[in-house]
C-alpha cells in the first residue's frame, strides 16, 4: 500500500510518497518520527486497518489510492 506524508515547512507544503511501509519507515526515522502503534477501528475503512500510527503526525487518512499522514500545520491549513 502506498503511503503519503505531507509536511509544511517555510511556507510551502512538501508531499513524500512511498511504495510501502519499509520505505516510509526509513524516511520517518531520518525525520525523527517513530511508529507508536497500529490503527485499529471497527468503524474505519478496511484499507486503514493495521496502518501505522506515527509520532507527531495525524492520520492515518484514506487518500483514494494511498494512506496519508499530515503534520498539524498542514492539517490546519488544508482543513480551512
Amino acid at each position: 500500500m502506498k503511503i503519503r506524508i505531507t509536511k509544511r515547512g517555510k511556507g510551502a507544503f512538501a508531499t513524500y510518497e512511498f511504495a510501502n511501509e519499509n520505505d516510509a519507515m526509513r524516511f520517518l526515522d531520518e525525520q525523527g518520527h517513530s511508529v507508536t502503534g497500529r490503527f485499529i477501528s471497527q468503524y474505519a475503512r478496511l484499507e486503514l486497518e493495521g496502518a501505522m500510527k506515527i509520532s507527531d503526525l495525524l492520520g492515518p487518512f484514506w487518500d483514494g489510492d494511498a494512506i496519508r499522514y499530515e503534520d498539524q500545520p498542514t492539517y490546519e491549513a488544508l482543513s480551512q
